[in-house]
C-alpha cells in the first residue's frame, strides 16, 4: 500500500493523502497530525463524523478559532445520538473545543470553567463514555488556563469514579508539571 511506504519514508502529508483516498480517514487524520497538517486532519474527523475532534485539532493545534467554530457550528445535533453515554461525551468534546477557542481569543474564562464543573460531574459519575478523551481534554483546557486547581478537581473526579489508572495518571502529572510527588487517600467505595 502507498500509504504505508510513504509512511516508512516519514513523509506523512502523502501517506495521509493517500490514506484518505482509500477511504481510510481516521488513519489519514492521524498522519495528518504527525504531519502538523491541522486543517486537513480535521477534514479527515470532519468526514467521518468527528466533528468535535475536529474542532479541538483546529483551536487547540491549528490556533484558529474560526475554523474550529465553523466546524462545531456545521455538526448535526447531539440529539440524533440515541446513546446517552455517547451523547453526553459528544456534547462535553464539544464545548470543551469551543472553550478552547474562547481561550484563544482571551474571551472570559467563565465558560471553560463552567464546562469543567460539567467533566468533573460527568466523570465522577460515569455518566459518559469515551471518558478517557474527555478527561484528557479537560486537563488540558485546564491547563492552558495555568488552572492546576481545576486540573487537580478533573482527575480526583475520575479517581472518585474509580477509572482505572487515574491516580498513576494524577500522580504523573503532578511530577512532571509541579515537580512534586503527591499523596492520595484511598478511595473508599460503599
Amino acid at each position: 500500500m502507498a500509504s504505508s511506504c510513504y509512511e516508512e519514508a516519514h513523509d506523512y502529508a502523502d501517506a495521509a493523502r493517500c490514506a484518505e483516498h482509500a477511504g481510510e480517514h481516521r488513519r489519514a487524520a492521524d498522519l495528518y497530525i504527525r504531519a502538523g497538517r491541522y486543517h486537513d486532519a480535521a477534514a479527515s474527523h470532519t468526514a467521518i463524523g468527528g466533528y468535535a475532534e475536529a474542532g479541538w485539532l483546529l483551536a487547540h493545534h491549528g490556533h484558529d478559532p474560526a475554523a474550529a467554530r465553523a466546524v462545531l457550528s456545521a455538526a448535526p445535533a447531539v440529539d440524533s445520538i440515541a446513546d446517552l453515554q455517547v451523547r453526553a461525551a459528544e456534547t462535553l468534546l464539544r464545548r470543551l473545543a469551543a472553550a478552547r477557542c474562547d481561550l484563544i481569543d482571551e474571551n472570559s474564562t467563565t465558560a471553560a470553567t463552567h464546562i469543567l464543573t460539567e467533566v468533573q460531574d460527568a466523570l465522577a459519575t460515569g455518566a459518559v463514555s469515551r471518558s478517557q478523551q474527555v478527561e484528557d481534554r479537560a486537563v488540558t483546557l485546564a491547563e492552558t488556563m495555568h488552572r492546576y486547581d481545576q486540573v487537580a478537581l478533573v482527575f480526583a473526579a475520575a479517581v472518585r469514579a474509580g477509572r482505572p489508572g487515574a491516580a498513576t495518571r494524577w500522580r504523573q502529572w503532578a511530577q512532571k508539571t509541579l515537580g512534586t510527588d503527591i499523596i492520595l487517600p484511598t478511595v473508599v467505595t460503599r
